[in-house]
């Protein structure tokens, strides 16, 4: 059998002393039998399934941790409605709302498409606390329905040259029943009977934490990002003990960063 060991080379008199596997190699030192290396080649055999058992644990566990395709989704969402929140405020100066009134008009974009519930009245409803943003707590639907909402009402005001303030308003309101309208018309769940979501802080933050989901391990990237290791020249294994060693595991050790 020819093997090619690691940077250090393996001699048949020169095992190494890497764990229980070192009983095995004392044991083939000391000419003994295979009723005294079978346990010590059981032990680091039990050694190796324990430490696959943890690999496999840590496999399940991760992927409950890890952020889903719907956490990246909603927190999409919540950038574009953050920046349609600013696009409509600057059309509604435009239509005439003075600053002092936005309140007012954000509101009634609230009330056409939540039947009636302002701001504070649908975070009362959902207990949601008076301090955090309403759209910091919707889900993704949620999200949308009120950036579709949105968009609408900017389009509408510019279309129609709104430049009167009571209108602007009206028309925020009108825009968000007609939301709330075609909602009801595709059987789709109501914006005030959605539950309040998870925190979007805490989406963020999970996300943050995330590993790359393009990762490779250290023998995977060896092969791209350095040379690949130059092994020894291949040494025969003449001791039949050695040869039985290494086939039930001590191989591994050495082989463990080898690439050719």
């Amino acid at each position: 059998m020819v093997f090619h060991p690691h940077a250090h080379p393996l001699r048949n008199q020169d095992l190494p002393r890497l764990g229980l596997a070192a009983q095995a190699r004392r044991c083939i030192g000391d000419g003994a039998d295979g009723a005294v290396i079978a346990p010590a080649l059981e032990a680091d055999r039990a050694n190796r399934g324990i430490a696959l058992r943890d690999a496999d644990t840590e496999a399940q566990v991760m992927p409950a941790l890890a952020p889903s395709h719907a956490d990246m989704e909603r927190l999409e969402l919540r950038r574009q409605t953050s920046e349609e929140f600013k696009a409509l405020s600057g059309a509604a100066q435009q239509a005439g709302v003075q600053s002092r009134m936005f309140g007012v008009f954000h509101d009634a974009g609230y009330k056409g498409l939540y039947g009636g519930l302002g701001s504070d009245a649908i975070k009362t409803h959902k207990q949601i606390p008076a301090k955090e943003q309403l759209m910091d707590r919707m889900n993704a639907t949620e999200l949308a329905a009120n950036q579709f909402r949105m968009t609408q009402t900017r389009d509408k005001l510019a279309r129609e040259g709104v430049h009167q303030q009571a209108q602007a308003i009206q028309t925020h309101e009108q825009v968000g029943k007609e939301v709330r309208d075609a909602i009801k018309r595709i059987g789709g769940t109501l914006p005030e009977s959605i539950a309040p979501a998870e925190h979007i802080k805490r989406v963020e933050q999970r996300l943050k934490r995330a590993p790359p989901k393009l990762a490779l391990d250290e023998r995977a990237a060896g092969g791209l990002l350095m040379p690949q290791t130059v092994c020894p020249d291949p040494i025969f294994i003449e001791d039949m003990d050695v040869l039985l060693w290494l086939c039930a595991g001590g191989l591994a050790e050495f082989t463990e960063e080898c690439y050719c």
